[in-house]
C-alpha cells in the first residue's frame, strides 16, 4: 500500500562517557536494558511496512559483535558524517528517498516511522525533517531535557530521522560542509543566514515554513518540516541522564515480564 523507502542506519558515534556504563564508547553496540543500541532501531524499521533494505553506516570491527538480522547490511563508515552518508546512499544504490536515522533513538517505533511516511507522501520537497511540538515531549516523556526552539507558530524540538532524495545530498555536499562546521560557531552560522533574518528568529517573528523557505534557498534544495506527535522520534541518548531515562522507559515498557 506504500511506496518503499530503503532505510541506513548512521552508526559511526563514540561517546566516551558511555564506557563506564556499558564497557565501550560506541553508541550501536552499547548493551541497553540486555541488547545493543541498534538492535532496537532495526526492530522498528523492520516492523514497518514502508521500509524495505536496511543499511548500516558504521564500523565493521564494533558491529562484528552483535547477531544482525539475515538481509541487514554494513557498509564501513570512515570519514565525517557527510562523508558517511555518501557511502552509503552509493553502496546501496538508492534511487528512490531514503531514510536516515541516527543510531541513538532505541525508542523509535513502526506507527512513528510509519506516521511520518504517510505525512511526507504528497508533499512535494527533497528533505523531509520531523519537528515535535514541545507539548508533544512533555506529555510521554516529562523527564526528559531537550532543546526547544520557538516559532510564531509553536515550540519544537527535532527530530533523529530524515527523508532524503539521494540525487540532491551529493550535490549539496560542498555546502553542507560549511554548515556543519560552522555549527559550533554562532556567530558565523548567523552571518551566513543573514542577520535580519536571525533577528526575526530571535524575536519569535517567524513561522516553520520561513525558515524553511530560508534554508532551501542557501542549500540549494527544499526542506521541509514535518509536524509530528509522536516524541520518541526526539528521544535520543545524547548524555548520561538520556541513558538512564531510556533505561527506565525500556524496563516499565517490558512490564518485568522479560
Amino acid at each position: 500500500p506504500y511506496k518503499m523507502y530503503d532505510a541506513i542506519i548512521l552508526a559511526g558515534g563514540a561517546c566516551p562517557w558511555l564506557k563506564k556504563l556499558s564497557g565501550t564508547e560506541y553508541r550501536a553496540v552499547a548493551m541497553l536494558d540486555g541488547r545493543p543500541l541498534v538492535s532496537y532501531i532495526i526492530d522498528a524499521l523492520q516492523a514497518c511496512d514502508a521500509i524495505d533494505k536496511i543499511t548500516i553506516s558504521g564500523t565493521q570491527r564494533e558491529l562484528a559483535g552483535i547477531d544482525l538480522p539475515a538481509g541487514v547490511q554494513v557498509v564501513e563508515a570512515s570519514g565525517t558524517m557527510l562523508d558517511n552518508t555518501l557511502a552509503a546512499i552509493r553502496a546501496t544504490n538508492a534511487t528512490k528517498p531514503v531514510l536516515f536515522v541516527t543510531d541513538d533513538v532505541p525508542l523509535l517505533t513502526a506507527e512513528a516511522v510509519t506516521d511520518f511516511l504517510q505525512k511526507v507522501k504528497d508533499q512535494d520537497a527533497d528533505v523531509f525533517y520531523p519537528i515535535i511540538p514541545k507539548s508533544a515531549c512533555l506529555r510521554d516523556f516529562p523527564a526528559g531535557k531537550r532543546t526547544y526552539v520557538t516559532f510564531k507558530d509553536g515550540i519544537f524540538t527535532g527530530g533523529n530521522i530524515l527523508l532524503v532524495n539521494p540525487e540532491v545530498v551529493a550535490n549539496c555536499k560542498g555546502v553542507a560542509e560549511q554548515v556543519f562546521a560552522k555549527r559550533k560557531y554562532p556567530w558565523k552560522l548567523c552571518s551566513w543566514l543573514g542577520w535580519s533574518f536571525v533577528l526575526e528568529f530571535l524575536l519569535h517573528r517567524l513561522e516553520v515554513k520561513d525558515v524553511e523557505a530560508r534554508a532551501s534557498q542557501l542549500l540549494g534544495f527544499r526542506g521541509k518540516a514535518i509536524i509530528t506527535e509522536f516524541a520518541e522520534i526526539g528521544m535520543d541518548v545524547d548524555k548520561e541522564a538520556d541513558w538512564h531515562l531510556i533505561e527506565t522507559c525500556l524496563c516499565s515498557e517490558a512490564g518485568g515480564h522479560k
